[in-house]
């Protein structure tokens, strides 16, 4: 007995007993290993029973057995067509003891189509049991003379009856498969796990639930890896495609080191100096990796194989885990950037092997659209008439009275334009997710490219609250997270908040639409109302930093919808991006601190908060102006990250 504790071990049965009262809550816990590397598949196994020998494995021979006795046998294993296949040989009457030679009985499963099988047991132990006509009969003979006792069997169960679908499947035996036709230049999550061979020190999963590929740590090592076999793929050369990419996370919590070795040409297995390596993020979440194989002079040929070294040369504990979303290999540069975007994959690419084989039915999910939409509560779209005015408004100012023509869904909160307060207002809000998405595409064209800063003018009462920015470009596809995320501070004041687009996947291409994504936890009831004053897209930090003064509109900007149908000519005069900017800003401070509470897992007071966030911005602004243009493009990597 171990005390998992203490790791104290039990020596004897007397020390054993000495540890235990009657009335004691003992915790029990088995671990099993496999020398297959399958031990994730153990610990799920709901029934299991032993076999005799193991007589053929992945379509190979695993033991061969000799002698010219004849004997009768059970069978059960798994053809290459997916099928299992139970087989019992005996002799026609009972108290004969025939079956099959021992000497041809490789042949004998071969010739069945076994690709995996396995002798359950002989003898008198073999017997097949049939349901006919409402009884159960044997239909193989018996050598003992009548039916031998046995402590197990199997039984095949089935029935007309919905019940039979909670009777369990056997989808996680591994069938050896013809992957020949499936393009080797996307290898989608479900796949990975088919094409894997042995791994070492880890264990290998598909997760449906999340669709990924878990590679998991099973023991402290630094020498963790799995290896992916294309052989058995369409085939793939290696300078046609130059860049993979990689979507994956890690639960580390800190960063590692990803290593990439190849096989290609002659090549069948991984050898020093033909590997590339990227740092990966630990922080859990998903994202994109591309890695630039063109610098690599060995990578050429066919591509045999990649080894996966996952935390590579790093001393990780046991259940440190890998997630793999898929790989792909690219052609180009600009082809690596479309995947990483996550909205697009190589044509005649087969995103779902399970789909692809019939197990999943075929995704009914809609092409790419300009404006992704929220099932919840889609919102009407403007007369025609009324959208065409809006293709000469710039798209980089968006004015609190333009905004309900631009709002095309919205969930869990209702927005709306007030004419009282010049604001948007979206009301409602409770405790969990609202959002609201804007479709851009009716203004005037913008490239993604051209706009680097995010500007919001924003109020938020009672309480804060979180805010995610999903901004859309190029083919019009939301992240999955967000590319920035903001506290937005609820003492019912006006305030900017920055965010940095910079970094954002996919923002490339047309400027297609924006989401934003309120989190209200803890106090939220419905109650909650965000105000939108304006939203500014900016082409430089400097432009962001005169922006948040409060003194600066863009030239040429809309400043209200309304003047702009009376024909009046409310447009930002400050000069555009092009004007200098001289001297230092300082940006307007609360009259009073905000005493509101914080939200539940802030770890901080809103009025540190409120204090922080305006005078980080100040000294930003400022620090900033008497800096390099480079110095201040460092600055608003780190800053706007921070939103």
């Amino acid at each position: 007995v171990r005390n998992l504790d203490s790791e104290a071990v039990a020596q004897s049965v007397e020390e054993v007993a000495a540890r235990f009262s009657v009335g004691d809550v003992v915790s029990f816990r088995c671990d099993v290993t496999d020398t297959f590397g399958n031990d994730a598949l153990w610990r799920e196994a709901v029934e299991v029973i032993g076999g005799h020998i193991l007589l053929r494995a992945e379509d190979q021979t695993y033991t061969t057995m000799s002698g010219s006795t004849e004997y009768p046998v059970s069978l059960i294993g798994i053809r290459d067509d997916g099928h299992v296949l139970f087989c019992t040989v005996t002799a026609a009457q009972d108290g004969v003891r025939l079956g099959v030679n021992y000497a041809t009985l490789g042949t004998f499963v071969e010739e069945l189509g076994y690709n995996s099988v396995f002798f359950l047991d002989g003898g008198g132990s073999a017997t097949f049991v049939v349901l006919e006509e409402g009884s159960y009969t044997v239909r193989s003979g018996s050598s003992d003379g009548s039916p031998r006792a046995v402590i197990n069997a199997v039984a095949v169960v089935w029935n007309d009856e919905p019940i039979c679908q909670a009777q369990g499947s056997i989808d996680y035996i591994r069938v050896k498969a013809d992957l020949s036709e499936i393009p080797g230049y996307h290898i989608p999550a479900d796949l990975m796990e088919q094409v894997t061979g042995l791994p070492n020190a880890c264990e290998v999963l598909y997760r449906e639930q999340t669709d990924s590929f878990e590679v998991r740590v099973t023991k402290r090592t630094n020498d963790p890896y799995v290896s992916l076999d294309y052989t058995c793929l369409g085939s793939v050369d290696a300078e046609t495609y130059p860049y993979i990419v990689l979507k994956l996370k890690t639960n580390l919590g800190a960063d590692s080191l990803l290593s990439l070795y190849h096989y290609t040409g002659s090549a069948t297995g991984a050898a020093a100096g033909r590997f590339r390596s990227v740092s990966v993020s630990g922080d859990g979440a998903w994202r994109y990796y591309v890695v630039d194989m063109s610098v690599d002079p060995a990578w050429r040929g066919r591509i045999n194989g990649i080894r996966l070294d996952v935390f590579d040369s790093m001393e990780t504990n046991e259940d440190a885990i890998f997630s793999f979303g898929g790989i792909t290999l690219c052609r180009s540069q600009e082809e690596a950037a479309l995947v990483a975007s996550g909205n697009y994959l190589p044509e005649g690419a087969v995103g779902s092997y399970r789909e692809h084989i019939g197990l999943l039915p075929p995704s009914t999910a809609e092409p790419p659209a300009t404006e992704p939409t929220t099932p919840e509560q889609p919102l009407p779209q403007p007369p025609a008439e009324e959208l065409a005015q809006l293709a000469a408004i710039p798209g980089y100012y968006l004015a609190a009275d333009l905004l309900p023509l631009l709002a095309r869904s919205q969930s869990n909160a209702q927005g709306c334009f007030a004419a009282e307060s010049g604001a948007y207002e979206i009301k409602g809000i409770a405790e969990g997710t609202s959002s609201v998405y804007f479709d851009l595409t009716p203004l005037s064209e913008m490239r993604a490219a051209d706009y680097r800063y995010l500007v919001l003018k924003l109020k938020l009462e009672p309480i804060a609250a979180a805010m995610g920015i999903y901004p859309v470009a190029g083919e019009g596809r939301l992240l999955e997270e967000p590319s920035a995320s903001l506290t937005v501070m609820g003492n019912g004041k006006w305030a900017y908040y920055v965010a940095n687009l910079t970094d954002t996947n996919g923002w490339y291409g047309l400027v297609q639409g924006l989401k934003l994504e309120l989190t209200a936890n803890g106090g939220g009831n419905g109650d909650l109302t965000c105000s939108i004053g304006c939203v500014m897209l900016c082409r430089t930090l400097e432009e962001a930093q005169r922006a948040v003064t409060g003194k600066y509109i863009p030239a040429g900007a809309v400043v209200s919808y309304r003047d702009f149908l009376k024909g009046e000519t409310a447009t930002g005069t400050s000069g555009g991006e092009t004007e200098p900017l001289t001297g230092e800003v300082t940006l307007p401070v609360p009259e009073q601190p905000n005493t509101q509470p914080a939200p539940k897992g802030c770890g901080a007071k809103l009025p540190s908060v409120t204090v922080v966030l305006v005078i980080t911005v100040a000294v930003f602004a400022a620090a900033t102006i008497k800096q390099k243009a480079s110095a201040g493009r460092r600055l608003g990597g780190s800053i706007g990250k921070r939103g």
